[in-house]
């Protein structure tokens, strides 16, 4: 009775062990599929954070030479039309707005003379200093 015993014994081991062993294999069978993944998954997010770095440092070069541009483009149109500056085999055109202004001022210097008097048009003409 006593060799029954052991076998049952050894029987009841056997059914205990061999689930368990199964149980690890399958467990670390799964562990080596979340590590290879992982590995994947930091690969991807190391060349995302890359790709984010290149594109926002882009970004910027890409604005600084966009505001350099609107200050350029800013200086160039103060020097057209207020220095009345130009580019190599640019013309430049003027044109006044002030026409009826000129055609006062020559009016205002004709009564100018009119209203000096005799003596002040008489030291123009003579040669000393007056």
């Amino acid at each position: 009775m006593a060799r029954k015993k052991k076998r049952k014994e050894r029987g009841l081991n056997y059914l205990v062990l061999v689930p368990l062993v199964g149980l690890v294999f399958l467990l670390v069978f799964f562990n080596i599929n979340l590590l290879n993944q992982r590995k994947i998954t930091r690969e991807q997010l190391s060349k995302i954070k890359e790709d984010y770095y290149r594109a926002s440092e882009e970004k910027e070069h890409l604005q600084t030479e966009a505001d350099d541009g609107d200050r350029e483009e800013e200086i160039e149109r103060i020097a057209r039309e207020q220095l009345l500056l130009r580019k190599e085999g640019e013309e430049v055109i003027v044109i006044s707005r002030e026409e009826e202004d000129v055609g006062e001022e020559e009016e205002g210097e004709e009564n100018d003379e009119e209203e000096r008097g005799f003596f002040e048009k008489l030291t123009d003409i003579l040669p000393w200093p007056g």
